[in-house]
């Protein structure tokens, strides 16, 4: 679970905003979109079962 984004890492909102707080605060921060970490999981052997919305702006992602 995490502030997933979309592919121009953008959206949610949110997201965004925490990796500039993040940024900020600790001197890292970044986000990733949905595509970024199933090419990783794919990269590592594991696949993508679903991405599942939870409540703005969370989601899960399930991989096997």
């Amino acid at each position: 679970m995490d502030f997933w984004t979309d592919n121009e890492r953008t959206e949610p909102t949110f997201a965004a905003l925490m990796a500039g707080e993040f940024l900020l605060v600790t001197g890292e921060g970044d986000v990733y979109s949905v595509d970024q970490v199933t090419q990783w999981l794919q990269d590592t052997g594991w696949h993508l079962l679903r991405h599942q919305p939870l409540a703005m702006p969370a989601s899960l992602i399930i991989a096997e």
